[in-house]
């Protein structure tokens, strides 16, 4: 009777990554967390909490893909809204000229 042995516990599977990837992870969450905890505070307030929100997001994407694609989001919302914006301010500056 014969026993499957693994060839070695030090498989790169079975492999911990080093304590410096976790402290680095710990460091990007701890800073974009907070940078979005920030934002979110900001946002009922005049100034720019949706952008501070967008950048801690993006932080964030640094060592978390859902977080990039978050951030991705809020870029394309964001140059969304400034390209209505600039087409609503031409509009508005033509009702002026006389």
């Amino acid at each position: 009777m014969a026993i499957a042995v693994p060839e070695s516990s030090d498989s790169p599977a079975t492999r911990r990554p080093p304590v410096r990837h976790h402290a680095r992870r710990v460091s990007v969450a701890m800073a974009g967390g907070s940078t979005v905890a920030i934002g979110l505070i900001l946002i009922p307030l005049p100034g720019p909490g949706t952008l501070i929100v967008i950048a801690g997001l993006s932080i964030l994407g640094r060592e978390f893909p859902m977080a990039r694609r978050a951030a991705d989001k809020g870029k394309s919302w964001a140059g969304a809204a400034v390209d209505s914006a600039r087409r609503g301010a031409g509009k508005v500056s033509d009702r002026f000229r006389g």
